[in-house]
């Protein structure tokens, strides 16, 4: 009876009973010993199907650190099985066992007997699959937390998932690499290995996408996890500007359709690896890297204009200033920082303001400069803003500041455009430009203007009306010869004066009013929010102490004080002036 049952018995399944015992008592060395003795091709390819997954459950970070052996012997087992199975199997089933991991142990574990099964079969009928399932669980990994990078001191723990990204997009590139090299030694040979290269690129690509884009990326570290991605990135595709082509199209908001009947697929493939499944982030983050590295460039194709990767990098740069992440925010800069320095000053002409990239990146720069809470990043913010209004001709600066004038509204934004407009004029006169001076007049009545006359918020507007001030002071002693045309709007400019004048008085006597009050009740120990409100541009302040209160309206009569002395100034400056006598004759 007992001969018979062994007769009956399945020896793939008396193998697997073997392997679930030793898995369960840990016998590390008998489960080796067993499956070189036992383990023949036919087994093996018999049982993997329940046997991998059953191994897969033992890739825990439990047993890597408390029986690093045993985990050891478990990733041997599983590469045993790609190396002896049908490798189309293999494959699957490793991808399988890849998908919803509690943990990246497991899924780093898997990659090795994965890199071998593909290495083994045919890499054009899987490598969709393997893209995919990695895509998917990287995006399903967390974000390290977004901290403002002046709340970190030298002494703090860093984040534990940013060495965790770390580590799994290392292995990640690990296992892709070798897969590089054969789809290159194979594309000779085999046509069909053109769409593992694509696929390969892709999935390059796509790992400078969330999560791993929010780590920090230093491109002139070699060792750098994004300068190996770059390089592995530059071995599939020795020219990857072409990849400007699609930055372009969306520049102009072109769209790449799939075509319905392709003779060849090949152009749908490329809208697909390279369009629809990359995004803006994506390219952004890889531009930065590849193109803020000095090593990395110099492998590039030298002849694009510098314009046109200009216009690329700046479409690319303002969608890193767009995100709400520091990090992307600050390699934003860095990136629009970088690819400004390498553009001549003056070189950028007023026909290029048609493209809507420039005033939307103004309008970005604009946002960080004034609103983000970080002042290293407001700092770079401002250098960026400067250094790429220098790039313009004086022609194509005029029309910039024209604008940026027109749309803002910030009172300390518009005093940086005035100021950045005096140094424009001095370069001007200096060189005798009359083509940028003819045309200041209608700007000056812009500036030299109260949107409500006298009862303007002159607190509000203070910065704008320094700025202003000191600009027209500037004009009246310097421009002897009317060169700017300021002499011909000094009517207009009297009448500005005057209502800054009487809105000094009105405004004074207000926050003095004010000031007075917040005394009395402070001194009366009162709650003074209940009591007395302080109102700037319409807007009442938040909730203070009585004591910020009271500093702000002692700040606010400061100002109005340098108003008024400037003013007085620039009458002084007016009377003065021979120009003046020869305005009113004329």
């Amino acid at each position: 009876m007992s001969t018979e049952n062994s007769r009956l018995s399945d020896p793939s399944e008396d193998f697997s009973n073997k392997v679930k015992d030793l898995l369960t008592s840990y016998e590390t060395a008998k489960l080796s010993i067993l499956f070189k003795t036992d383990g023949t091709d036919e087994i093996l390819d018999r049982s993997s199907w329940s046997l991998v997954p059953m191994i897969c459950t033992h890739l825990t970070d439990e047993n890597k650190k408390t029986r690093n052996s045993f985990f050891l012997t478990c990733e041997e087992l599983l590469q045993i099985f790609a190396d002896r199975c049908n490798p189309s199997e293999t494959v699957l089933l490793f991808l399988e066992q890849a998908e919803s991991l509690p943990d990246d142990v497991r899924f780093c574990a898997l990659l090795k007997p994965l890199e071998i099964s593909l290495k083994r079969g045919d890499m054009s009928k899987s490598i969709e699959w393997v893209v995919s399932t990695i895509r998917a669980y990287a995006e399903d990994l967390p974000l390290p937390e977004n901290t403002n990078p002046e709340a970190v001191s030298p002494g703090d723990e860093e984040d534990p998932v940013i060495d965790r990204l770390t580590t799994t997009l290392r292995s990640i590139l690990d296992f892709l690499s070798p897969l590089i090299e054969i789809a290159l030694d194979r594309v000779n040979s085999d046509p069909r290995e053109v769409k593992v290269l694509m696929n390969l690129i892709n999935i390059h690509l796509n790992l400078f996408s969330k999560p791993f884009s929010h780590l920090d990326i230093n491109p002139e570290d070699s060792s750098s996890v994004f300068r190996v991605m770059t390089s592995q990135i530059l071995r599939l595709e020795t020219n990857p500007i072409k990849f400007f082509e699609i930055i372009e199209n969306r520049i102009h908001k072109r769209i790449n359709k799939l075509d319905p009947e392709p003779k060849i697929d090949l152009y749908n493939l490329q809208v697909q690896l390279f369009d629809m499944e990359v995004s803006d982030l994506t390219y952004a983050n890889f531009f930065f890297t590849l193109m803020m590295s000095l090593e990395s460039c110099q492998q590039l194709p030298q002849v694009y204009h510098p314009l046109y990767i200009m216009n690329c990098c700046i479409y690319l740069g303002n969608h890193l200033l767009k995100q709400p992440e520091y990090v992307l925010v600050t390699r934003g800069l860095r990136f629009l920082e970088g690819i400004l320095n390498r553009v001549p000053e003056e070189s950028i002409q007023p026909e290029a303001l048609q493209l809507a990239i420039h005033g939307d990146l103004f309008s970005s720069i604009s946002q960080v400069m004034i609103y983000c809470d970080s002042s290293r990043e407001r700092q770079l913010a401002l250098g960026v803003f400067q250094g790429y209004i220098r790039r313009f001709s004086m022609a194509g600066r005029y029309r910039v500041l024209w604008m940026l004038y027109d749309r803002t509204k910030h009172s300390g934004l518009l005093a940086l455009i005035i100021n950045i407009f005096k140094s424009s004029i001095i370069i001007s006169l200096d060189r005798g430009d009359k083509e940028f001076l003819r045309k200041l007049e209608p700007i000056f009545k812009r500036i030299f203007r109260l949107p409500h006359g006298s009862v303007s918020d002159l607190v509000e507007m203070s910065d704008e009306i320094i700025a202003a001030l000191n600009l027209l002071r500037f004009l009246v002693i310097r421009d002897t010869n009317n060169s700017t045309g300021i002499w011909k709007v000094l009517k207009s400019i009297q009448g500005y004066l005057k209502e800054l004048r009487d809105g000094v008085d009105l405004a004074r006597a207000h926050w003095k009013v004010k000031l007075r009050d917040l005394q009395e009740e402070n001194g009366k120990r009162r709650r003074i929010e209940t009591q007395v409100s302080v109102v700037v541009g319409g807007q009442e302040l938040p909730d203070m102490p009585v004591r910020e209160k009271i500093k702000f309206c002692y700040q606010a009569i400061n100002a109005l004080d340098v108003i008024e002395s400037i003013v007085v100034r620039v009458n002084e400056c007016i009377d003065t002036n021979p120009m003046k006598k020869l305005t009113i004759i004329s």
